[in-house]
């Protein structure tokens, strides 16, 4: 059986993954359906802005941490993993796990991807309240 990109597409469709591609020169992003849904954002609300749409919906305990951490990978092409918070309009949070990287001079790649719940359950089963921990609290 080979690996293709339709099968890719599937499984990607398939677990809530949310995948980004962002040009840091031109400032142009691109989402997939995911990604909508994890940062709140209908699709047909224009274009992608890395300020509105995706600055200002970090929590602002987060911000300043994962500014410098996405100014760090852009300026030295440099991998990056994080966990944060994303505000919804409603006033809820949901806990991301994200990681990317440059694919070509220029240009990033990533996934998002909704890690509350199994934060969420983790914490359960180990006896500790979810607002204990701080990618858990709104």
């Amino acid at each position: 059986m080979a690996w293709d990109a339709d099968r890719v597409a599937l499984a990607v469709d398939e677990s809530g993954i949310g995948c980004w591609v962002w040009c840091t020169k031109s400032g142009e992003i691109a989402w997939n359906s995911h990604m909508y849904t994890l940062f709140d954002k209908e699709p047909s609300s224009g274009p992608i802005s890395y300020e509105a749409d995706f600055a200002t919906r970090l929590h602002p305990d987060d911000f300043a941490r994962i500014s410098r951490l996405v100014e760090a990978s852009v300026s030295c092409g440099t991998r990056f993993n994080a966990c944060y918070r994303v505000l919804h309009r409603d006033g809820s949070a949901i806990s991301i796990m994200a990681c990317g990287g440059e694919s070509v001079e220029g240009s990033m790649v990533g996934t998002c991807v909704d890690v509350t719940k199994l934060l969420t359950t983790k914490l359960h089963e180990s006896g500790v309240a979810s607002s204990e921990h701080p990618l858990l609290r709104q």
